[in-house]
């Protein structure tokens, strides 16, 4: 429901409801759950729609998060670095020295995190789906690079987030989902979020338009649907997923989890800017430490910090860090990437950035 007590932002989000509202009409998307909040107050946490054909969509049902996951692995890394003096800048091989292979040697977290590590492709898309821990790590270690680190993008939607669980579990000693279950997704509340094996099965896969229907979609791999991979196998609700950013947007959030302004600062830092990545069509982004940092793709004006992440066409979250603007998107079907400015989530975030600067120039 709308907090009566949001001002000038009531406008924006009545207008971006009838935006929703008008695309589930026509089929656009089958479902979706779309979460707002500013300084920590929730603003807007509803679902609109179907979870999968016939079967009407709920705002507590878990969603994938596919690569939205990640944010999962930034906040556990983020926490253990200073626990132990380290910085972004370590080397991943101080950590993991079998990492040290192929060019990698130098290669620091931030670069790993990044994805500002040119790999080579053929190594860099092996499936890692059916593989034991210990198998994905050792064939994420042997990959090779082709360029010296940081010099070139190369986005790895698996194998670099083997090697960030890896990390997490050498610094804590614990099983990366179990830290990440007891150190992330407990302190933060997030009731509804499962990562790793769960019983009984999840919702099922993804949905896409086909003639006109909607069916499971085939292009969305079993991989990154896997609960053992720590970059993708995360599942909940919209406003679960906005927790993970609401952190680093809200101090009072960040409390909970015990983040201090240092490690804000080194998750939301640019890392990596200026490379185009060749697994994603020569796309130039700006990174942070596991997280994007570049409005543009969020729809988020130009000189906006933020911090966020997006997920195969069918996610994105987003915290804009001056504003304390947290929005929160998981839909039931994929919508294929490419749409830029008009898709839906960035129309959503560009108009509440739009009411907010109304409201911030009309008070000057």
């Amino acid at each position: 429901m709308i907090d009566e007590g949001t001002g000038g932002l009531l406008q924006a989000i009545e207008d971006i409801l009838n935006d929703v509202t008008e695309v589930v009409s026509r089929g656009d998307q089958l479902g979706l759950q779309l979460y707002v909040s500013r300084h920590g107050e929730v603003l807007l946490d509803e679902a609109f729609g179907q979870v999968r054909p016939g079967t009407p969509i709920n705002r507590n049902d878990a969603l994938p998060w596919i690569c939205c996951t990640k944010l999962m692995g930034a906040l556990a890394i983020g926490k253990l670095l200073y626990n132990h003096g380290l910085s972004p800048h370590h080397r991943v091989a101080e950590v993991i020295p079998e990492f040290a292979t192929g060019g990698k040697a130098w290669a620091t977290l931030a670069q790993l995190m990044s994805h500002a590590l040119p790999f080579e492709p053929e190594g860099a898309n092996r499936p890692y789906s059916g593989l034991s821990h210990e198998e994905a790590l050792a064939q994420a270690c042997a990959v090779e690079m082709s360029a010296p680190p940081g010099t070139g993008g190369w986005y790895s939607a698996l194998g670099s987030w083997v090697v960030v669980g890896e990390v997490v579990q050498r610094l804590s000693g614990r099983i990366y989902s179990e830290y990440v279950a007891e150190h992330v997704l407990k302190p933060l509340g997030m009731n509804h979020t499962v990562f790793g094996p769960v019983t009984p099965p999840r919702s099922p896969a993804l949905f896409e338009r086909e003639d006109g229907r909607q069916v499971a979609s085939e292009r969305v791999f079993p991989g990154v649907l896997n609960p053992n991979l720590p970059g993708t196998g995360g599942w909940g609700p919209a406003a679960d997923l906005a927790k993970l950013v609401e952190c680093l947007a809200d101090p009072q959030a960040g409390e909970a989890l015990g983040l201090t302004d240092a490690t804000v600062q080194a998750l939301t830092d640019t890392y990596r800017t200026g490379l185009p990545d060749r697994n994603f069509g020569d796309l130039d982004l700006d990174w942070g430490l596991g997280m994007c940092t570049d409005p543009a793709w969020f729809g988020a004006p130009g000189g906006t910090k933020v911090a966020g992440h997006t997920a195969y066409g069918c996610g994105m979250v987003v915290a804009g860090l001056q504003e304390s603007l947290v929005v929160s998107f998981l839909s039931s079907s994929v919508v294929p990437p490419g749409s830029g400015e008009s898709r839906l989530e960035n129309r959503i975030v560009r108009a509440l950035y739009r009411e907010i600067r109304t409201v911030a120039g009309a008070g000057r």
